[in-house]
């Protein structure tokens, strides 16, 4: 019995690695929380992410949908 209580916390503890490593994935939704930060042209607006920390682009006059974090050009 403490052979098998064993094994199911080891693949709880991988299981929630991944999870960890998945996290840091894009698109993940709900996540960002955009504000616009008043720096728009004509076809673009600019957000920044308070959550991430990351500046992204989008048309229509309202934020992004995805995620950008993955694409700051620096590792997390």
């Amino acid at each position: 019995m403490p052979v098998l209580i064993l094994a199911a916390l080891v693949i709880a503890f991988l299981f929630w690695q991944l999870g960890r490593q998945a996290g840091a994935a894009p698109s993940r939704p709900g996540r960002c929380r955009w504000t616009a930060t008043g720096n728009d042209n004509v076809s673009l607006g600019e957000y920044y992410c308070k959550s991430c920390k990351v500046t992204a682009y989008a048309q229509g006059g309202k934020p992004p949908q995805e995620c950008k974090r993955s694409l700051r050009g620096g590792g997390l």
